[in-house]
């Protein structure tokens, strides 16, 4: 009897992150959910795999998206379900919430359940895209406001330029 945990091989998890991490790195936000989802349908061999705001897909990998699909694979992911129907039937389905938001991130397949790697990886990639977002998001106020400090740096000197000169 051996007294070493047995622990789980989660490298595949792993490197598929860092793969992911690394197709994130310079896409813009609209870019990035479709690089995730098509990232995520590959390493899952599923055959869809959706980014869904605010209940509507937003992008997506796979089989034919439609909106009432969106909204199908939205209830079973708020409800904690691992199965719906897709087109072709009956899948099974692991699904993570962005942080704090109404997004969703969701791959289906037919056949096999997804195991704890497979689920991770989900969790791990939501997390992913969610910071990418925020990150996104930041940079973008943080550019308008240099953007404003610089107009506002500039018009002191225009004004004093189109003043009318003092008469002595």
């Amino acid at each position: 009897m051996s007294l070493t945990p047995t622990v789980p091989d989660h490298s595949q998890a792993s490197q598929a992150l860092l793969a992911l991490m690394a197709k994130l790195e310079a896409a813009p936000v609209a870019e990035a959910g479709r690089r995730a989802s098509a990232a995520l349908r590959e390493a899952t061999a599923a055959e869809l795999a959706v980014v869904l705001d605010d209940g509507e897909i937003a992008a997506g990998a796979g089989a034919t998206v439609s909106p009432q699909l969106g909204r199908h694979l939205l209830a079973a992911a708020e409800h904690g379900r691992d199965r719906a129907t897709l087109p072709g039937g009956d899948a099974t389905l692991v699904a993570a919430r962005l942080h704090g938001s109404a997004s969703w991130l969701v791959v289906a397949r037919h056949g096999a359940p997804f195991d704890a790697q497979a689920r991770e990886l989900v969790t791990g990639a939501a997390r992913l895209l969610d910071l990418h977002r925020r990150l996104s998001r930041a940079a973008d106020a943080e550019a308008e406001l240099r953007r404003d400090g610089e107009r506002e740096a500039r018009a002191p000197a225009r004004r004093a330029r189109t003043r009318p000169p003092v008469a002595a």
